[in-house]
This record gives structure tokens, C-alpha cells and sequence, in this order.
């Protein structure tokens, strides 16, 4: 079957495709599925998203990770107020390099216990004492650890925390439960917290290959606090696995292969996956709705008609060009009825 003739579309206008005006956004707002998306867009005050951003879609296109990330954003709320900071981030961040059997995080071991304790040490007086320790010891089963260090006292110094950790190590003793133990909140002043955080920047900058991701996050959200699917956006970093999931979803979402991704492309995918996950019929309102959001997100014009440069990227990116090719049969244009009618989702 060829493949329908119509001018093609310059890069410039294939990049401009893919940002809405407002009455458009609106429209979208106005669709369920795509609500949320929209409003984090808007939020961000922005139209297009580079993959370290990502996670702030990643669990709107995929509910099924938020059930995961809410577990995980639990685990690193070392004083349990909802909310974390970027102390809490880089005490975790920290944890796992202590606990990886990664080789190349071994290697940084050495270096990462005097960074446990400085950042540990929130008064900056250089001595722990056991309120500055207990929340973390609990969340991360390390009572045992810490208590046997302290062994009555009411501080410890650098040298022997780093004794002490350096002879031992760091493996759980089985000590405290973050779901049967509830941490003091947090009572520092604003004004503290924010001097703890520019004093962690600090303390960190030598480590930036480490640490840049999490400061880089709170400066994008313009933030102090991360709330539950805010933390999304580190959610990749905590777990290679789930960054290479993320990597492969922001790809295929990538219509255009541009690095980036704008709403459209963003709500053109979840559309599409609505419908083809659905078994609603043509006649059913949602399904309705789905099909309406798809094609005034591909007709680029707003003419009320799809020509087959609007939607040649989309169909290649979701093998359906033979689909589409199918629709148009000799046409230079399709209405939204003829695309409904298609049925070729």
C-alpha cells in the first residue's frame, strides 16, 4: 500500500508539534488519565522534561510504582514527618554505598564513613551524641552498631566512630524497624534546617559525581522538602534496574527522538496506552474521551483534520504505520469520525 503523500515536516515544525497552547492544555486537564500529568508539567512551569526529571512522570505513566516508591520514600524518611530532605537523601545515598557489594562503591567505601559521620554530626561540634544517631540506627537496623560504639557514653568522637566502623563494618545486627518504630519529628527551625542543608552542600562538594543528582532535584523543584511523588525524581537513582526501566519508557515515549519530552508526547503515550490496555467498545464516553485527547494531540494544526505528516512519528514509533496507512487509503486527510471509526487500537 503506498504511503500517503502530503508536504513534509520541517525539524523546526516537527519540534513545535509537540508544544500545546493553553486552550489545548486546558482540553487535556480536562481528561482524567491525563490530569496529574499536566499539572506536574505546569508545576515545573515548563513543557518539556530531560530524563533526570522523569521520575516525576515515571509513576503517572506506570501506577504501578507508586505502591514501590511510596515504600521507598518511607525507608529514606529517617525522622517521619512525610517529607524528605536533603540530609535524609544523602545519609541513604551514603547507606547504600556502605551496604553495596558493587565494586566501584566499595572502592569509595573509605571515603563515605567520615562523610556518614559529618553529615551525622548536624550541630557540627564534632561529636555525636545519641540523638543525632538514634533515628537513623532505628530506620536502618544499625541499634546494635551504634549502641555497642556509644557503650554508655554520651557522645562519640570522629576517630572512634571511625574506628570503629572501619574495624567492623556495617552490617545490619538486626536492631530497629521502620515499620514497627516510630522516629522522633524533626524540631528544628526553619532557619536551621536551611543552615544544615547549606552546610551539607559543603560538606558533599568533593563528592559530586556522588552526590550532584540530589542537590540538582531540590534546586529543579525549587524546595527544601521532597514529598512522596516529588521523590520520584531520585527514584532512578536509588535502584540500576529500575533507571534502566526508566531509560528504556522516557526512550519510547521520545516520538520525535529529540533527548527530551515535551506534554505531548508525554500524554500521546499514556493515551495510547489507555486505549490499547482498554476493553471498552467506541460507543463507551471514556474510550470517547481517550480517542478525542489522541487526536487533537496529533492534529499539529488544530484544523480538525490529521494529514500524514502529523502522524507519521507516532506511527512509526508505535508500529502503526500499516494501521494508519490503512485509514487514510488514498486520502490526503481523515476526519476525527473516520479516525474513530478505524477502530485500530
Amino acid at each position: 500500500m503506498a504511503t500517503p503523500v502530503s508536504p513534509p515536516m520541517s525539524p523546526a515544525s516537527q519540534r513545535k508539534h509537540f508544544y500545546l497552547g493553553q486552550k489545548r492544555l486546558a482540553q487535556l486537564a480536562a481528561v482524567p488519565a491525563l490530569k496529574e500529568i499536566v499539572s506536574t508539567f505546569d508545576r515545573l512551569k515548563t513543557q518539556e522534561l530531560v530524563f533526570s526529571d522523569f521520575g516525576l512522570i515515571f509513576p503517572l505513566i506506570d501506577p504501578s510504582m507508586k505502591d514501590e516508591i511510596i515504600d521507598m520514600f518511607t525507608m529514606v524518611d529517617i525522622d517521619g514527618n512525610g517529607k524528605l530532605s536533603v540530609r535524609e537523601l544523602t545519609l541513604f545515598k551514603i547507606f547504600l554505598m556502605l551496604t553495596s557489594n558493587d565494586p566501584q562503591a566499595v572502592s569509595k567505601t573509605k571515603r563515605m564513613i567520615p562523610l556518614l559521620f559529618d553529615v551525622l554530626d548536624a550541630n557540627a561540634n564534632g561529636k555525636l551524641e545519641w540523638s543525632e544517631v538514634e533515628g537513623f540506627a532505628r530506620k536502618f537496623r544499625r541499634l546494635g552498631v551504634m549502641k555497642k560504639m556509644f557503650g554508655g557514653n554520651t557522645f562519640v568522637t570522629k576517630a572512634e566512630f571511625l574506628n570503629q566502623l572501619e574495624q567492623e563494618g556495617f552490617a545490619s545486627d538486626g536492631e530497629g524497624d521502620s515499620k514497627k518504630n516510630k522516629e522522633a519529628k524533626s524540631t528544628g527551625s526553619d532557619k536551621e534546617r536551611a543552615a544544615e542543608e547549606l552546610r551539607l552542600g559543603e560538606l558533599t562538594s568533593a563528592d559530586a559525581d556522588t552526590f550532584s543528582e540530589i542537590f540538582a532535584a531540590f534546586d529543579r523543584l525549587k524546595t527544601k522538602e521532597l514529598e512522596p511523588f516529588d521523590f520520584g525524581i531520585l527514584f532512578g537513582l536509588i535502584d540500576e534496574d529500575i533507571k534502566k526501566d526508566m531509560r528504556d519508557l522516557y526512550n519510547m515515549m521520545d516520538i520525535n527522538m529529540d533527548g527530551k519530552l515535551t506534554i505531548s508526547e508525554v500524554c500521546l503515550f499514556k493515551v495510547f496506552m489507555s486505549i490499547s490496555d482498554s476493553d471498552l467498545d467506541a460507543h463507551d464516553k471514556q474510550f470517547r474521551q481517550w480517542v478525542d485527547a489522541m487526536f487533537h494531540l496529533l492534529d499539529a494544526d488544530n484544523n480538525g483534520t490529521l494529514e500524514w505528516h502529523e502522524i507519521e512519528l507516532f506511527a512509526k514509533k508505535f508500529d502503526l504505520l500499516v494501521e494508519f496507512r490503512r485509514l487514510f487509503a488514498g486520502k490526503t486527510c481523515v476526519t476525527k469520525e473516520e479516525f474513530l471509526k478505524q477502530g485500530m487500537f
